[in-house]
């Protein structure tokens, strides 16, 4: 899918972070996917968890991130065959010189206690940093 930048006129700004992500899982039964800024000796682990994914287009790595929503979302949700629910996030995310797409039910920025010895549930949030969802959107 190619969207031009004359189709997305200004996005509103979610969330940003000049650190660099990675995708570091998409879980299909589950429906979530999980961008992860790893953990350097001045900061925390930082993962942004995106859940109920129907449809994404996107890079796997990020050196810097902005989300935003997507302006054109009707757009990017015909484009994923997502015709008629009305209940999602249409998300476009941005790096420096890539931009991908994501439709979800709830996205949510937390730094975590993992580290590369940590097993998923040593990894819970410890501070919530942004969360969205189309209940919390204006």
């Amino acid at each position: 899918m190619q969207i031009h930048s004359s189709e997305m006129h200004r996005p509103t700004h979610l969330f940003s972070s000049d650190r660099r992500f990675k995708l570091w899982r998409y879980g299909v039964g589950h429906s979530q996917l999980l961008l992860r800024s790893l953990p350097t000796e001045d900061q925390p682990c930082l993962d942004i968890l995106f859940e109920g994914v129907l449809w994404i287009e996107l890079p796997t790595n990020f050196d810097s991130l902005v989300i935003s929503k997507a302006i054109d979302h009707e757009s990017v949700r015909r484009k994923a065959g997502l015709n008629g629910e009305p209940r999602l996030l249409s998300l476009m995310l941005a790096g420096s010189n890539v931009i991908g797409f994501l439709v979800c039910a709830k996205a949510t920025a937390a730094y975590t206690r993992w580290t590369v010895t940590s097993t998923e549930s040593e990894s819970e949030a410890s501070e919530i940093l942004w969360t969205e969802s189309p209940d919390t959107s204006p």
